[in-house]
């Protein structure tokens, strides 16, 4: 026997072997396919009706929204504003007839208090408490150097406060005065600060005018 013959006789045996293992595969496919059940339909329970939506698909609900409630914004109530205004008036020098009143009353008491606790002659003392014109007079009753220095100071110094306070109140200015409404109503009471130079420095002056 040949070689061609042999290989004939091998590849016959093997189909004969091979033949019932795949028709047993066969048998296994079809038997599977009789007996599937498709997952998530038991038997005995009907099919859903059509239109129900294909088995297996996702049905994602959507998260609720809640709207928000609005708000109507609300504003604070403004304080109203004070109303300012400036006008100009014609006012007294009062940096003059200020401190001349002051200067005039602190001599006369000076001159008298000076001359009493000094000098033990009563012409003297009396004529001291005299406004203005008693210490020139004073002056010649003055027994010593110190007796008439404080006589003709204080003559002086009380000549000098009454001549301020004349001026002050006779001579007038202009000023530009500002005035703070104390209320809305145009006959509110008005305040106004006015700063006034004097002699030593500055004097700050406050009015309040109620119509």
């Amino acid at each position: 026997m040949n070689a061609r013959a042999l290989l004939a006789v091998g590849a016959l045996a093997l189909a004969a072997l091979a033949a019932p293992s795949l028709a047993e595969a066969q048998s296994v496919v079809v038997q599977g396919q009789v007996q599937y059940q498709p997952y998530g339909n038991p038997q005995g329970v009907p099919a859903p009706p059509p239109g129900y939506g294909v088995q297996g698909q996702v049905y994602v609900q959507p998260a609720p929204t809640y709207a928000q409630p609005t708000y109507a914004p609300t504003y604070a109530a403004v304080p109203p504003q004070r109303q300012i205004r400036y006008v100009e008036e014609q006012t007294s020098i009062k940096g003059l007839w200020i401190p001349g009143i002051i200067i005039f009353g602190v001599s006369y008491v000076l001159t008298g208090v000076m001359s009493s606790s000094l000098s033990f002659d009563s012409d003297y003392t009396s004529w001291s408490w005299v406004p203005l014109i008693g210490p020139w007079v004073a002056l010649g009753y003055a027994a010593n150097d110190d007796e008439s220095v404080g006589s003709i100071i204080g003559g002086i110094a009380q000549a000098a406060g009454l001549t301020m306070f004349i001026l002050g109140i006779s001579l007038t200015r202009t000023v530009r005065v500002a005035r703070y409404a104390l209320g809305e109503d145009e006959t509110a009471p008005e305040l106004a600060f006015d700063l006034l130079p004097t002699p030593g420095g500055a004097q700050l002056g406050l009015t309040l005018t109620h119509f």
